[in-house]
């Protein structure tokens, strides 16, 4: 910028100005309930009166797709989201990838003994193929993954939202 049209207007000519557009904050997601960031939290989502909506970026990629909120409890992906702060979601079944890309922040469902619970967790792809979810947190205990495969009888693990954004004004 020439420091003559800071002071006097003259020699605009030779001067362009290249601003980004502000980020949009034009579209507003329900908050379906809570999920996880850390110990496994039993629920089902909830009505969306419970919570007040929050906005979101629009993500072009997946506009055709509701967009809805998860307030954040617990301190496992503290690296990436806080505690008490939303994550801007879709329903991944809705994504028509059958697994999603290697290092995805996603919401997981774990079934077993009549119990269904969800968490927040990063997806990553091992060398032979199988993924692990794996923490993201300060927090010393929560370090370890979780393996997709399950050995467990009875307990099923399934992504279930793709984590896409989060809302900025947390």
């Amino acid at each position: 910028m020439p420091i003559e049209w800071l002071l006097t207007g003259e020699n605009q000519d030779n001067f362009t100005l290249n601003v980004s557009p502000p980020v949009r904050l034009d579209k507003i997601a329900p908050v379906k309930g809570e999920v996880a960031a850390g110990v496994w939290l039993e629920h089902e989502f909830m009505d969306d009166d419970k919570y007040p909506p929050v906005a979101a970026n629009i993500n072009p990629k997946y506009s055709d797709i509701e967009q809805y909120a998860l307030r954040v409890k617990g301190d496992s992906m503290d690296k990436y989201v806080k505690d008490g702060e939303h994550v801007i979601c879709i329903d991944f079944a809705a994504t028509g990838e059958a697994i999603p890309e290697d290092n995805k922040v996603v919401v997981v469902r774990r079934e077993r003994a009549g119990t269904t619970e969800y968490s927040l967790k990063r997806v990553r792809r091992l060398g032979n193929g199988d993924y692990e979810l794996w923490p993201e947190s300060n927090n010393p205990l929560f370090q370890k993954p979780i393996g997709m495969g399950h050995k467990d009888e009875g307990t099923t693990v399934t992504i279930t939202g793709l984590v896409i954004g989060r809302n900025l004004n947390d």
